[in-house]
């Protein structure tokens, strides 16, 4: 396992590493083509601007106005004169060739005019030079000559008089021997206009070759303007990719990084292609020395694993001869487990009788608790069986020993569900409308409140509540509620106790309000403790609210206690609804 590992981190290292790697080349690599683009565009740059002001100086050239003025009167003889001088300014200069236009682009005047491919008598009214001219600017265009095929780069400038534009005087630049001088540095570098034709190269076969497919509308123009007449412009199918930040380009199955960046407002571009065999032998030196690390740790580890395995060898030794004592001390340690294991037992079983106890008691409590309501309910209605009888109404005596009935009745039955006080029990719950519970419960309770004068209000919705419960649990919850109420008022100037049932989203809540002092702060947070009560002593032993607080929570309810604003208790207790719960 720990081979694979290092041998997968081995991997993953080598992988960074290359990655890192290549990352430092291609900068290197970007730093290096900066520094010659920089080179090379100052290198175009002075063969373009070497020559700029001689356009502006031919047509200030008094040979060359008086030309034009004649060729406007319809006389002749000046070109000759015009041409020597232009042909003695080419010889000074440098340049290839000079000429002066008229106005409709025909050539009046050149320095190769006793050449046989002369440009005297030609028009060129065709190239943006002229166009540009004519219109009154500078003009500038790298395109093939039209009449000797020999390309150049051509800059205009009109010949201006007071009346207009009058002519056009042309310089064409040579630009072959840059193009030599960059061939000769042995570096990939070339140029491309503004339709991405490449007119300028240090590798000869890529001129006039195209850095993308020409659409027809361009290819359509540049036949038009005749800019590089008799080249096919061939795409250069490059193939473009990206690596380490920089592109990278594959032209005639060699890989290059590709830098570029603009150099004027024709749209020229250069280009400079460094060759990326730097970064792929720079990643093999790194694999390679990964490799040869990666060999190194493996022969570490080997050496470390074996020398661990004679440590363990030996330490196994040592082991085997303390064995017999390891076992002697085992054996004392199983009697004395065996001891405390012993008392353990006869600690959990008092525990057990403790707790046994402890739930006696409580439920003694809760049974002596809960029994007493439906036998004071009893008493009244034997009492009132009783005055019946001595009044001889025996008509609705009936009516009263059935209730006792019931009642004697409901006393099993919470004698049989109050066990759920001390214990969690399973028991089984049923959709039932829990106006049924209160209303059972307000029977129960109003013989107390008329015997206390106190009023006892209770407000039902008029529709069915419907929650999962036992209704002798929840009689027993609103029994407890309604005692305390009524308890709590019974020596108020006003008893009312005020019961309010509603659906609030998806529970259904019941208000119980009563008119007594409220129940201090201090109080509420141990309101619902086992055996805490706020009554004198002989009037409650604290489970009643503990008890409602059990049976609540079991249904999937909860209670809340608070004050009024207008003084009194207010408990709050809320069932979750089942079915329907839309208001």
């Amino acid at each position: 396992m720990l081979g694979v590992l290092v041998l997968a981190f081995g991997a993953i290292a080598i992988w960074q590493g290359s990655q890192l790697s290549d990352q430092i080349v291609v900068d290197d690599l970007r730093n290096e083509a900066e520094e010659r683009l920089n080179l090379y565009q100052s290198t175009l740059d002075s063969a373009l601007t070497k020559y700029s002001y001689l356009p502006f100086l031919i047509a200030r050239d008094e040979s060359v106005r008086s030309l034009l003025v004649e060729s406007s009167d319809g006389r002749g003889g000046a070109s000759v004169s015009a041409s020597r001088s232009l042909s003695e300014i080419n010889a000074k200069s440098g340049t290839d060739v000079l000429f002066v236009l008229d106005q409709i682009g025909t050539t009046l005047a050149a320095s190769n005019w006793q050449a046989p491919l002369s440009f005297v008598g030609r028009n060129y009214a065709f190239r943006p030079y002229f166009t540009d001219a004519i219109e009154g600017h500078e003009g500038r265009l790298f395109a093939i000559g039209a009449t000797t095929g020999k390309a150049g780069y051509f800059m205009s400038h009109p010949v201006e008089f007071p009346t207009g534009v009058a002519g056009v005087a042309v310089v064409k630049i040579d630009l072959g021997p840059l193009q030599r001088d960059w061939r000769d540095g042995g570096e990939a570098v070339f140029v491309s206009d503004n339709n991405g034709v490449i007119f300028l190269s240090s590798q000869e076969q890529w001129n006039f070759r195209t850095l993308a497919p020409l659409s027809p509308e361009t290819r359509s123009l540049i036949q038009e303007q005749q800019q590089y007449r008799g080249q096919d412009l061939i795409d250069l199918e490059i193939r473009y990719g990206e690596s380490a930040d920089a592109k990278n380009v594959r032209i005639d199955d060699r890989l290059y990084l590709h830098f570029s960046r603009p150099l004027n407002e024709l749209g020229w571009r250069m280009h400079y292609l460094s060759p990326a065999d730097r970064i792929e032998n720079n990643r093999l030196e790194i694999v390679f020395l990964g490799i040869a690390g990666m060999t190194l740790l493996a022969t570490l580890l080997l050496y470390w694993r074996e020398r661990e395995q004679k440590i363990i060898s030996r330490r196994r030794a040592r082991e085997a001869e303390k064995f017999s004592e390891i076992n002697r001390l085992l054996e004392i340690e199983v009697e004395e487990r065996r001891a405390a294991e012993l008392e353990l037992r006869e600690t959990q079983a008092e525990l057990v009788q403790a707790g046994k106890l402890a739930a006696l008691g409580e439920m003694s409590a809760a049974i002596a608790h809960e029994i007493n309501q439906p036998i004071a309910a009893i008493r009244m209605f034997g009492a009132s069986a009783r005055l019946m009888l001595e009044k001889g109404m025996t008509g609705k005596l009936d009516q009263t020993l059935g209730e006792i009935s019931n009642l004697t009745e409901r006393m099993g039955i919470i004698t049989g569900q109050l066990k759920t006080f001390a214990r969690k029990a399973p028991t089984r719950l049923d959709p039932l409308d829990i106006r049924d519970a209160i209303k059972n419960v307000e029977k129960m309770m109003m013989p107390q409140a008329r015997e206390e004068q106190s009023q006892l209000i209770v407000d039902l919705l008029t529709t069915p509540v419907i929650v999962e419960a036992d209704i002798i649990r929840l009689e027993q919850v609103f029994i407890n509620l309604l005692r305390n109420a009524l308890d709590a008022v019974r020596n108020r100037p006003e008893k009312t106790v005020t019961v309010v049932l509603k659906k609030t989203g998806a529970f259904a809540e019941v208000q119980v309000f009563d008119t007594g002092p409220g129940i201090p702060l201090e109080v509420q947070e141990r309101l619902f403790d086992p055996f805490f009560t706020t009554k004198d002593v002989g009037e409650g032993v604290g489970l009643g609210l503990s008890i409602t607080y059990g049976i609540v929570t079991d249904l999937g309810g909860d209670i809340r206690v608070s004050n009024a604003s207008d003084g009194g208790a207010e408990f709050t207790v809320r069932f979750p609804l089942c079915g329907n719960v839309d208001d």
